[in-house]
């Protein structure tokens, strides 16, 4: 892969690393207070609920941040763009939709 599409892809990562950032700070800051903090009582199904979707969510903006990160430093170690099971390429196509790919769509479809 030329530099020009590593510099696009690091860009795009990049972008969606500071996006999900902010939102991991909105939500670990929603999810301090406890359902009852707002003077909601503890049988409030649905603030509980709200409460679980926020971990939920906060969990799932976590774990991709982290995906992302990892991405960025296979690009900074030269690894960017090669599965990770296989060790064959992963085509643009898969990396344009999902640049923090690990493994190409045969590796990532297999059960094992």
């Amino acid at each position: 892969m030329n530099r020009s599409k590593l510099n696009k892809y690091e860009q795009k990562l990049v972008s969606m690393l500071v996006r999900l950032r902010g939102d991991v700070q909105f939500l670990a800051s929603e999810t301090k207070s406890t359902p009852t903090a707002d003077g909601i009582e503890p049988h409030d199904f649905v603030a509980d609920d709200l409460y679980q979707a926020d971990q939920m969510l906060l969990s799932n903006e976590v774990n991709l941040s982290e995906e992302i990160q990892g991405a960025l430093d296979r690009l900074a170690m030269g690894k960017f763009g090669v599965c990770e099971k296989c060790g064959e390429g992963i085509a643009e196509q898969r990396l344009d939709a999902i640049p923090y790919a690990r493994r190409c769509i045969a590796c990532a479809s297999s059960v094992s």
